[in-house]
C-alpha cells in the first residue's frame, strides 16, 4: 500500500505525534509511506497565521527531529508543487469580500475553499462574526494558503499512485483543502482527531467528526461490536457521569463548586437553564451545520427575550456562558453581556455556578449545540435543541421547528425522552479511537513518542532566538496577547458572581 501523511504542521502535541504514530505503522506493516511536509511556503497557517520567521523555524526543526524518530525507509518531500501557470491563477483568486456569505459562496470547482478560509480565520481571531476589513490580510493568506495546498494535492494525486492519505482534522484552511483534493481524486482520505482521551486517536475515513453521516453509524457499530464481557451500559453511565465531576481531556467544571445554584435561583419558579456554547466553534464548519431557527446564538436569545418580555408567565432562564469564552472579548460574549429581562440571569464563562447541579434542578434544558444538550437526557431533564449536533436525530431532543414551537415548549412540561441513543452516545465518545503504541502523554498538549519528547536541534533553537531578535514584531504581538490574556483573568476574578 502507497500511504501519504500530509505532515505540514509540527508545532501541535499530540498531532504532529500522531501523524508519527500512523507512518511507523504503516511501515513496520511493509507499507511505502511519504510524509509531504511544509518547507515555509503557506502563506498562512493555523499554528503560524501571520507567517512569523521564528515560528515556522521552529516548527520546521521540531518536524525534522521527529521524522528522525521514523525508520528510514519513510520517504520526506515537500507537498508544494505549483507551476508558473497555477501562480498566476492563484495571483488571480479573489481575497476580498462584503460579506461573509459572500466568501462562504467561494468555490475553486469542488472545493469549498471560502469556508475552509473562514474556519481558520474564525478560529484564529475567535470570532464567529469577523470583520473582513480588519482581517483582509490574513484572510489573504489563508486563502491564498488554501488554494496552494488543494492544486499540490491535485497534482501529486494525479502524478503518484496512492492508496491512503492523511490528514489533520479535515475542517481547517489547509487540511480541508487535502481532504476535498482526496475526495475529487477518488483517493481514501482518513482525517485524524484526538480520541476519547490523551491515549487514543481517532481515524475518519473520508469525513470529518462533525459529519452525522458517518459519525452516527459509527455509535451503532461501537455498541454492536463490543467484546464479550464488555458492559456498554456501564461503560456509558461512567462517561456521563464522569463528565458531571469534571473528567474528560477538556474539563470545563474544574473551577466550579459541586451543588451551587445562582443566588437568585427560586424553586417556585419554572426554571430554565439555558447553555450557549461558543459560536466560533461551530460558525464555519458547512450549510449542513447552520442553525435552523436563528441567525446566531445571541440573535435566538435576543428573540426568545422578546417573545417572554410582556408575558414570561412563571419562566426565569438562566444563562450559562460556556466557560471557554472566559478569556474571549468577541461579538458573542458582548452581546451576552447585554442581555438584560427580570426573567433573565446571564452566567459569566468563570462563574462557579455548578453547571449539573443547574440541569438537574430545571424544569427543561435549552441548548443551541452544547453536549449538554444530550447530557440532560441523561439526568433525567427534558432537552429542547435549538440548533444543530451529532445527536439532533437521535430522539432523544425535543427539536422545534419555528420560534413560536420553541416558545411553546418552554411554557410547556415536558418528558425527558430517554432511550437506547443516550446510552450508545456515551459509549461511542468514551470509546472513542485507536490507542497508541509509541506516544505517550505527559499531559493535554505534552508527551513522548518512542521515549522522546520532540524538540528542535540546539542550532535550530539558536536560530529561533536570532529571528527573534531581528523579528520584533512578533515579541511585541505576544507581549500584547499575554497581558490581553492575563488582564481577562483578573476581570474574571474580581466580576460579580450569579
Amino acid at each position: 500500500m502507497n500511504v501519504v501523511v500530509f505532515c505540514a504542521y509540527a508545532v501541535n502535541t499530540p498531532h504532529f505525534e500522531v501523524e508519527l504514530e500512523i507512518a511507523h505503522g504503516h511501515l513496520d506493516d511493509g507499507d511505502q509511506v511519504t510524509m509531504l511536509t511544509c518547507g515555509g511556503e503557506l502563506e498562512s497557517c493555523d499554528p503560524n497565521p501571520f507567517h512569523d520567521p521564528p515560528r515556522c523555524a521552529y516548527c520546521m526543526g521540531r518536524r525534522d527531529a521527529g521524522l528522525a524518530l521514523l525508520p528510514s525507509s519513510v520517504s520526506v518531500e515537500r507537498f508544494y508543487r505549483l507551476t508558473d501557470d497555477d501562480r498566476r491563477e492563484l495571483d488571480a483568486l479573489p481575497t476580498s469580500f462584503e460579506s461573509i456569505d459572500e466568501l462562504k459562496a467561494l468555490r475553486v470547482g469542488e472545493f469549498d475553499i471560502g469556508y475552509a478560509a473562514l474556519s481558520s480565520l474564525i478560529s484564529t481571531v475567535r470570532e464567529p462574526l469577523p470583520d473582513m476589513e480588519r482581517h483582509a490580510t490574513l484572510l489573504r493568506g489563508l486563502l491564498r494558503a488554501s488554494w496552494t495546498v488543494h492544486r499540490s494535492m491535485m497534482r501529486y494525486l494525479k502524478t503518484h499512485a496512492v492508496d491512503r492519505v492523511y490528514v489533520f482534522n479535515g475542517r481547517y484552511s489547509s487540511m480541508r483543502a487535502v481532504l476535498r483534493a482526496c475526495q475529487e481524486q477518488g483517493v481514501d482520505c482518513f482525517t485524524h482527531e484526538r480520541g476519547s482521551d490523551l491515549t487514543r486517536y481517532l481515524l475518519l475515513p473520508n469525513s470529518t467528526i462533525h459529519d452525522a453521516e458517518i459519525v452516527r453509524p459509527m455509535m451503532w457499530e461501537a455498541w454492536e461490536s463490543a467484546g464479550e464481557g464488555t458492559d456498554c451500559e456501564a461503560v456509558a453511565r461512567e462517561w456521563y457521569e464522569s463528565r458531571a465531576k469534571g473528567g474528560g481531556t477538556f474539563a470545563y467544571v474544574g473551577g466550579q463548586r459541586r451543588g451551587r445554584l445562582p443566588a437568585d435561583w427560586d424553586p417556585g419558579k419554572r426554571n430554565i437553564s439555558v447553555f450557549v456554547s461558543s459560536e466560533d466553534e461551530y460558525a464555519a464548519i458547512s450549510d449542513h451545520w447552520k442553525n435552523p431557527l436563528y441567525e446566531s446564538q445571541n440573535a435566538g436569545l435576543r428573540n426568545i427575550i422578546e417573545s417572554l418580555r410582556d408575558d414570561p408567565g412563571n419562566l426565569h432562564l438562566y444563562i450559562r456562558t460556556h466557560p471557554n469564552l472566559a478569556l474571549v472579548d468577541n461579538t458573542q460574549t458582548r452581546g451576552l453581556k447585554e442581555l438584560a429581562a427580570p426573567f433573565i440571569t446571564v452566567i459569566p464563562p468563570a462563574d462557579p455556578v455548578d453547571t449539573y447541579a443547574m440541569i438537574r434542578n430545571s424544569a427543561s434544558v435549552l441548548t443551541f449545540g452544547s453536549s449538554v444538550g444530550i447530557e440532560a437526557v441523561y439526568w433525567g431533564v427534558p432537552s429542547i435543541l435549538a440548533g444543530m449536533n451529532l445527536y439532533r436525530d437521535l430522539g432523544v431532543t425535543y427539536n422545534p421547528r419555528t420560534h413560536e414551537e420553541l416558545i411553546e415548549l418552554l411554557h410547556t412540561e415536558l418528558q425527558p425522552q430517554m432511550n437506547d441513543s443516550v446510552l450508545k452516545y456515551g459509549y461511542f465518545w468514551a470509546t472513542l479511537g485507536t490507542p497508541h503504541n509509541r506516544f505517550v502523554p505527559d499531559g493535554t498538549f505534552q508527551g513522548r513518542f518512542k521515549g522522546v519528547q520532540i524538540k528542535p536541534s540546539l542550532l535550530v533553537r539558536v536560530r529561533v532566538f536570532a529571528l527573534r531578535v531581528t523579528h520584533p514584531r512578533r515579541v511585541t504581538r505576544h507581549i500584547k496577547k499575554q497581558f490581553s490574556k492575563r488582564w481577562r483573568i483578573f476581570r474574571n476574578k474580581v466580576r460579580p458572581r450569579a
